[in-house]
């Protein structure tokens, strides 16, 4: 795999890439593309579906985009689903899943701690990003997926 490369899973599909420090589990009906493979720093963009990404290499900065909204973490695990949101837009919803994940984009700079959970709307449409996200608790079906351990 190359920076630029798209990664697609159809809907009964699946795939986990290995990403030199660290591991990206595609579910089914997601689009990932690789925008920087470097030892110290990997980003993806994440275009659509649900990817459960862990950090596991030292001193590697990890960042997920999902549109304008930026998810960075250092020695971590969280899971990012995107979609459609029936109201317009689409949505992302991040479980923090193991230490803290920063959050950057118009309007916003937060973090996301270990068991709980960001919800935020994306797209033209969406409002100001620092009056858009939800934080809540993780739920025990936040953690039912079998990938997150």
């Amino acid at each position: 795999l190359r920076e630029g490369d798209i990664v697609r899973t159809d809907a009964g599909g699946h795939a986990t890439l290995e990403l030199g420090g660290g591991i990206a589990r595609l579910a089914g009906t997601t689009a990932v593309r690789l925008t920087t493979l470097d030892r110290a720093e990997l980003a993806i963009d994440q275009l659509d579906g649900r990817v459960y990404h862990r950090v596991t290499g030292a001193d590697v900065t990890y960042r997920v985009a999902t549109a304008e909204v930026d998810w960075t973490a250092d020695g971590t695990a969280f899971d990012v689903s995107r979609e459609a949101d029936p109201a317009g837009g689409e949505l992302a919803r991040v479980v923090g899943v193991e230490h803290a994940i920063g959050i950057a984009g118009p309007g916003l700079q937060a973090t996301l701690d270990e068991g709980d959970v960001a919800t935020i709307h994306l797209g033209s449409d969406a409002p100001d990003a620092s009056t858009d996200v939800v934080l809540g608790p993780v739920a025990p079906s936040d953690l039912a997926y079998p990938w997150i351990k």
